[in-house]
């Protein structure tokens, strides 16, 4: 995992496309810059933050286009509950995809819907980066800013170790600060038949 990132800025995006493609599973891409400044000393967080979103949003065009043309292959009743899903998104479709690429949300059932509905890619393209940059570049700008305290207190493979502590503490806090608890009330929300 750490040898992506010693490549430079070019193994950044190639780590930052790796994780995104993972679906359903990916670590929150503000925790990943943040990690990503942490370890590559002496790297611009804002061209981390730039390089993250746009593996990020590569990956996640990725799910898209296969939602897109997977869903010719998807048994009737699954098409038909992720159409409803993207239906009711109607024309929110875009507020939300950017409100979830612009947060820690899971951002692959909204994906996986706007696929299947054939949302304009586009747009999504647009938008999807559009949200992801703001939260990669305050990711990248947050492990920057604690970068040095880390290094002083802990050394150099201190902060390695505790880059991947804070990167799970993140996410715990993220989820349990009822982040999940909203997503799954909207998501149901546009789910009931």
């Amino acid at each position: 995992m750490f040898d992506w990132i010693g490549l430079g800025y070019i193994g950044v995006l190639i780590f930052s496309f790796l994780v995104n493609m993972l679906p359903f599973s990916s670590p929150s891409n503000m925790v990943l810059a943040a990690f990503v400044v942490t370890n590559l000393q002496g790297s611009s967080p804002f061209i981390i933050g730039v390089l993250v979103a746009i593996g990020s949003t590569l990956a996640k065009t990725i799910h898209y286009f296969i939602s897109l043309y997977g869903s010719k292959v998807l048994n009737d009743d699954i098409k038909k509950r992720l159409e409803n899903y993207g239906l009711k998104l109607g024309g929110m479709g875009a507020v939300v995809l950017f409100l979830t690429a612009a947060s820690p949300i899971p951002d692959d059932p909204i994906i996986v819907a706007l696929g299947v509905v054939k949302y304009n890619p586009v747009k999504f393209l647009i938008i999807f980066f559009s949200g992801k940059i703001l939260i990669t570049t305050a990711g990248a700008l947050m492990g920057n800013a604690l970068d040095p305290i880390l290094t002083g207190i802990f050394g150099d493979i201190g902060t390695a170790i505790f880059s991947f502590v804070l990167t799970v503490l993140l996410t715990v806090v993220l989820v349990k600060v009822d982040l999940e608890k909203k997503f799954k009330n909207f998501w149901n929300k546009f789910s009931k038949n």
